[in-house]
């Protein structure tokens, strides 16, 4: 490979392909985003200039990393928005339940052993809504 087109020697490219692989899957582990395993690929597929020299195949792999660079970034986009959309739902019940927990003391006093407080109920609707935004990442 031509040293002005690709500056890296193949070690050092490897070396480099290896350390980002590896902290990339790390963290799909510990994030789960999924834009991480793409982006790992991505970067292992780098590696595929070396099989062939002819220009037409470096401008194909570099084809093939655009795509997979733009679907991380497509990713990474849809899940935030997920994440934010269940977020703002956790806090919206969270500030349901300090609000009926207010309204409710009175009430709770009168009649301790009818129906659950409104405070319980709006607390097991947002962890409900954390169990399905969990479910919607992984």
């Amino acid at each position: 490979m031509n040293m002005n087109t690709f500056p890296l020697s193949f070690q050092q490219h490897m070396i480099f392909c290896a350390i980002a692989v590896v902290f990339l899957v790390l963290q799909f582990i510990r994030q789960r985003y999924w834009y991480q395993p793409v982006v790992a690929a991505a970067v292992a597929a780098s590696l595929l200039i070396y099989v062939n020299e002819s220009e037409k195949w470096f401008h194909t792999v570099g084809a093939a990393e655009l795509v997979m660079m733009l679907a991380a970034v497509v990713l990474y986009i849809v899940q935030a928005r997920k994440l934010a959309k269940a977020e703002k739902a956790k806090e919206e019940a969270q500030k349901a339940a300090v609000e009926a927990e207010k309204t409710d003391v009175p009430a709770a006093e009168a009649s301790a052993h009818e129906e659950e407080p409104a405070a319980e109920v709006a607390l097991q609707d947002a962890a409900e809504a954390e169990e399905a935004a969990e479910e919607e990442t992984t």
